[in-house]
């Protein structure tokens, strides 16, 4: 079968197998030592990513709790602005309305002047009729006239 003498060269003595397995173990221990510290790292990592994590979750609730507290005081500014919108466009209207009745309300006596003095002017032998009466008839008419376009 095979020669014993080539097969002795390839076998290795005691010393050379202790010094083999000495040097494995030391390697092995390094190993598990760099593991060791590796993981310890990878812990600390994982542990300071766990913390920034939590603390900008805490600034954005607290960022997303400040923006509702804004909005929500918007919000009721806004309904405190449009209340007094609608009251000042009740007022300005009740305004408008009192003006037209006021206007409504003078235009008969504006017609009763204005009648008055066109009755006045057809009168037989009063053509250049200038009394107090006639005059009170044109300022009166004149001014509700003035004040009615005034208005409008």
């Amino acid at each position: 079968w095979v020669n014993i003498s080539l097969l002795s060269t390839r076998l290795c003595n005691r010393d050379e197998w202790v010094s083999f397995t000495q040097d494995n173990l030391s390697v092995a221990q390094r190993e598990e030592q760099a593991s060791v510290e590796l993981r310890l790292l990878v812990e600390r990592v994982l542990q300071e990513t766990a913390e920034d994590l939590k603390v900008q979750c805490s600034n954005v609730d607290q960022a997303f709790s400040q923006r509702c507290l804004q909005l929500t005081e918007a919000k009721t500014q806004l309904q405190l602005h449009l209340t007094q919108i609608l009251d000042q466009i009740g007022a300005q209207e009740r305004n408008m309305m009192s003006l037209q009745q006021a206007l409504y309300d003078k235009e008969a006596p504006l017609r009763v002047a204005q009648s008055r003095l066109h009755q006045r002017s057809h009168r037989p032998h009063m053509e250049l009729c200038r009394d107090n009466p006639q005059f009170r008839y044109t300022h009166t008419r004149t001014d509700r006239s003035t004040h009615r376009h005034a208005s409008q």
